[in-house]
């Protein structure tokens, strides 16, 4: 069977960046969750480098070196760690830093924020946190629209909107929310702050889907742009969403002749590697 595999498949920098951290920073602590949504390469870090996951920040003691993850963490708990006298290692995602930087900038010029993300997300939550409550969190665009009533309240009492989103979001959709703003009254400052890796990606993989039989996703199941991909890809041809080689089912590609293959932007090369060796004896 011939395998296509998308040409930006493999770690983002941000990602990259932060396992590299990780893995220069032995038996440290990764604080509230995992490096990255990717369970192979956090099983990886805890057995060959000593990085633990400490769900519960307030347990972590002082002197102790903590990793701050990828999905960076909220402004009151980092300030509230620091003061703690913990260690900090920050290998928050430079990308999300901005988004971190950008909500600080427009909270403090008086901005009611929306955000589009997913509110139990790590991400979504850092950002949260840099905006002293004067944010709104919406999942989705039909969420986003359910609320125009409350954000035109906003806009009676003079308080200037501002539009952002969780980084690995869908742009479209983002867009979209925009657009049906504008439309009905709720004057905003649009900030796309989605990933362009992700966005890249998501344009490459719906080219992709178009071309073959059927699309091997690989990543964490957990993984937001990983779980992106897959919806994308589905709208096209059979979509198999995996987090390694084991995973493959050879009834999936019976009749087939072509195989798509992506991973999402935290999944490492040598697990894109390993599917395509094992997609090859079909």
């Amino acid at each position: 069977m011939k395998v296509v595999v998308c040409k930006s498949s493999g770690l983002c920098f941000g990602a990259k960046r932060a396992i590299d951290i990780a893995e220069g920073n032995p038996n440290s602590v990764l604080i509230g969750g995992p490096i990255l949504r990717n369970p192979v390469i956090n099983n990886r870090l805890e057995k060959d480098f000593g990085i633990t996951i400490q769900p519960d920040y307030k347990k972590i003691v002082s002197k102790q070196k903590a990793i701050i993850t990828a999905h960076g963490l909220p402004k009151r708990v980092e300030d509230e760690l620091r003061n703690k006298g913990i260690d900090l290692v920050d290998s928050t995602c430079p990308t999300v830093k901005k988004v971190h930087h950008k909500v600080r900038e427009l909270t403090e010029a008086g901005y009611y924020i929306v955000l589009f993300g997913d509110k139990k997300h790590p991400e979504t939550i850092g950002h949260v946190g840099y905006a002293n409550d004067n944010i709104f969190v919406v999942e989705t665009v039909d969420e986003a629209i359910s609320n125009i009533p409350s954000l035109l309240e906003h806009v009676r009492h003079g308080q200037k909107i501002a539009l952002l989103a969780q980084t690995t979001k869908n742009q479209t959709d983002l867009l979209e929310i925009s657009v049906t703003f504008k439309e009905k009254g709720v004057g905003h400052d649009l900030v796309d702050t989605t990933c362009s890796a992700v966005r890249e990606r998501q344009k490459e993989v719906a080219t992709l889907a178009k071309s073959v039989d059927v699309v091997i996703v690989v990543g964490g199941k957990a993984s937001h742009n990983t779980v992106l991909l897959k919806t994308t890809a589905s709208k096209y041809k059979p979509t198999y969403h995996i987090e390694s080689a084991d995973e493959i089912n050879k009834d999936w590609f019976a009749g087939k002749k072509s195989c798509g293959l992506v991973g999402g932007v935290s999944c490492p090369e040598y697990l894109i590697d390993e599917v395509q060796k094992r997609l090859y004896a079909f």
